[in-house]
């Protein structure tokens, strides 16, 4: 009833807005992922590009929290996007996933929706 009354699916308001943003989160998670695969095989092995990884998943995870505007398709697409998974695993393998990663996720997982 939510949905009806204040129009969740107005298509030119919010859903192409929340299409454009899953769009957007796939192409950042793809880029990551060639980053951080790059890190992990020593192309690009660098402290500085090391703290952009970091930044640059802790600022996407960030867009799937409660506080942030279109959290829940953002959760969404993050959690269920083969790329994150992917470089979650590689940042555990790097010893780069620690508490504030972890408990990101957390945050995450609750705004996300069951598909």
């Amino acid at each position: 009833m939510t949905i009806d009354v204040v129009n969740l699916n107005d298509r030119e308001r919010l859903v192409k807005k929340r299409f454009d943003i899953g769009v957007k989160l796939c192409d950042e998670l793809e880029d990551l992922l060639e980053m951080a695969t790059e890190y992990d095989n020593g192309t690009s092995t660098s402290t500085r590009r090391r703290n952009r990884m970091f930044e640059k998943l802790r600022n996407l995870m960030k867009e799937g929290t409660r506080k942030s505007d279109f959290s829940a398709t953002a959760a969404t697409v993050i959690l269920h996007e083969e790329s994150y998974s992917q470089i979650k695993q590689l940042f555990i393998n790097l010893n780069l996933w620690n508490n504030e990663l972890i408990d990101l996720e957390k945050e995450v997982a609750f705004c996300a929706l069951d598909v």
